[in-house]
């Protein structure tokens, strides 16, 4: 597995199969809030738009 297909994984299998109401504290600066939940992110993050494995790791080839 290439680290794309690792970062697919984690974030698609794993994280977004949590509930809403998970609190999440991201490792960098997230502004006002030191946390977000679940849900938070499933709504406003693009990243974790749902897509293919094939999307995503074209997805991540952008700047």
């Amino acid at each position: 597995m290439t680290l794309t297909e690792d970062m697919y994984d984690s974030l698609f299998n794993k994280l977004m199969s949590l509930e809403d109401d998970v609190e999440v504290y991201p490792g960098h600066d997230y502004g006002p809030r030191p946390f977000s939940t679940i849900g938070a992110e499933r709504q406003t993050n693009y990243t974790l738009k749902r897509r293919s494995l094939e999307e995503f790791v074209e997805f991540m080839k952008e700047p």
